[in-house]
């Protein structure tokens, strides 16, 4: 049976209509899922419907209403996944129970510019705690470990994010490394953050492609599937 996922993307500028239905082309060539595609955001209030393994979101929007913010925090406490895309950081920056969810908040971003990402496996840096959640059961298959270090041009983004965040790549800006990719738990559900995402261009790189299939995979990862391992899409 495949899974439900619902995608709750819009914008016209930010993100683009372009860079929304490069996204939609990446997720419909991912095997073994089925979509539910909305524009609004009090579609969160579905997710306590029980029919959605995860919800996915890359929009730019300020506001929200409790009802909504209460079921997305209860849907992935309870065990659902969650994956958010570049922008989804910089919306609802005024509710901290969002902040609590995501793991991160949007301060400022840097201009479009060409930037190295790099993987942080192993690495001490910043707030990373163990490589615990980066792994299955085994303790086997690192999680991205089908992506090595790769050159895009896109809008870096700068966060305040929590420090239990597992932070799995990095971009180096003014001598400080600035997270683009983070996992962590939230109750019994997992979040996977891309900070990257702006430009319709980028979501064609085939690293940001892979970085979409892995940590979707992986946030679909219900406490009962532990023990299925990780695989490379590719």
């Amino acid at each position: 049976m495949n899974r439900r996922l619902l995608v709750i993307s819009a914008g016209i500028v930010h993100p683009s209509w372009l860079a929304r239905k490069n996204l939609r082309r990446i997720l419909l060539s991912i095997k073994d899922y089925e979509y539910v595609f909305s524009s609004s955001i009090e579609s969160f209030k579905e997710l306590s419907c029980k029919k959605y393994e995860a919800v996915i979101l890359y929009f730019h929007r300020q506001h929200t209403s409790a009802e909504s913010l209460k079921a997305l925090d209860e849907f992935v406490k309870n065990g659902g996944g969650l994956l958010a895309i570049h922008s989804a950081s910089a919306s609802f920056k005024k509710y901290p129970q969002y902040f609590d969810i995501l793991g991160g908040r949007f301060i400022d971003h840097g201009k479009i510019e060409e930037y190295v990402v790099r993987p942080s496996f192993n690495a001490s840096m910043m707030h990373v705690e163990t490589a615990g959640d980066a792994r299955d059961a085994s303790g086997s298959v690192p999680l991205f470990s089908n992506i090595d270090e790769f050159t895009v041009k896109d809008e870096l983004y700068f966060h305040e994010y929590h420090p239990k965040n597992e932070i799995h790549f990095y971009v180096e800006k003014d001598g400080k490394k600035e997270p683009v990719v983070w996992t962590r738990r939230h109750g019994k559900g997992r979040v996977c953050y891309l900070a990257i995402g702006h430009r319709a261009q980028t979501l064609k790189n085939p690293c940001i492609q892979k970085l979409i299939h892995s940590g979707l995979y992986w946030i679909c990862l219900s406490a009962s599937a532990a023990t299925t391992p990780l695989y490379d899409p590719y």
